[in-house]
């Protein structure tokens, strides 16, 4: 019986350490992010095919600025908010002059929403957090 009680709590240990090194996203590309951010926004804004070229060009120039700040701020995530703002606020001015006054209010609502549903994953995982203590 000994013997089957460590055989399991070994199983148990060994199925966890295996979950804890495979990350749940894998990581993609900024041209892999920027593909996929920009047909989905070719099918909800019914863009262009001009448009979404415009659009993934600008989506990868924003993903690649990003990620070289988030690299720049590994360690230390102070400032890295005030170097991200021109960034975002360049990529919303450039987004706006793309679409059309009609597709860019479309635009504004998917953000609202994208923003809410983060939002609300936040609140909960910190809450579930909460739980532990």
């Amino acid at each position: 019986m000994k013997k089957l009680m460590l055989t399991i709590a070994g199983l148990v240990i060994v199925i966890s350490l295996s979950f804890a090194q495979n990350p749940s996203k894998p990581t993609r590309t900024p041209e892999q992010k920027a593909a996929k951010r920009s047909e989905m926004l070719a099918q909800k804004l019914s863009l262009t095919p001009e448009q979404k070229q415009s659009v993934y060009n600008l989506i990868l120039d924003r993903t690649t600025k990003v990620e070289a700040v988030k690299a720049k701020y590994a360690t230390n995530k102070k400032g890295m908010g005030k170097e991200l703002k021109p960034i975002r606020d360049n990529f919303d001015t450039q987004m706006k002059s793309i679409l059309r006054p009609e597709q860019a209010s479309k635009w504004e609502q998917l953000r609202a929403e994208e923003k809410a549903k983060r939002k609300g994953a936040k609140d909960a995982s910190g809450l579930e957090e909460g739980l532990g203590d």
